[in-house]
């Protein structure tokens, strides 16, 4: 991994694929807020959203300073330049997609449903 690795939040629903062995998985949809990879040999996407994004209950946060990274705009943020198509891998306690690398730092499990 590279040195710039950033530390995300990960649900324990995510823990199959991303403490599982390193497989190929590729980016079956992006928007500025989220990033959603099909891990292969999985049947759902693995979601990785953005510090302020809507959250999913099986996602792995990026922290705050990930939107720092790449500037602020509508073509700039965490998942800038990763488009549908884009290959990455996922295991091992890791996801790298294009420039992106996350290690996974703290777990946690879903939020309950509001009251």
């Amino acid at each position: 991994m590279s040195p710039a690795a950033l530390c995300g939040a990960a649900s324990t629903l995510t823990a199959a694929d991303v403490l599982g062995p390193p497989r190929p998985a590729r980016v079956v949809a992006a928007t500025r807020g989220a990033l959603y990879l099909l891990v292969r040999g999985s049947a759902a996407p693995l979601a990785l959203v953005a510090y302020d994004a809507v959250r999913v209950p099986s996602a792995v946060v990026l922290p705050r300073c990930a939107g720092l990274l790449a500037g602020t705009g509508p073509s700039t943020g965490p998942f800038a330049g990763l488009a549908v198509g884009r290959g990455g891998r996922v295991g091992g306690g890791r996801i790298a997609v294009g420039a992106l690398r996350l290690t996974a730092g703290v777990w946690g499990g879903p939020a309950p449903p509001p009251a």
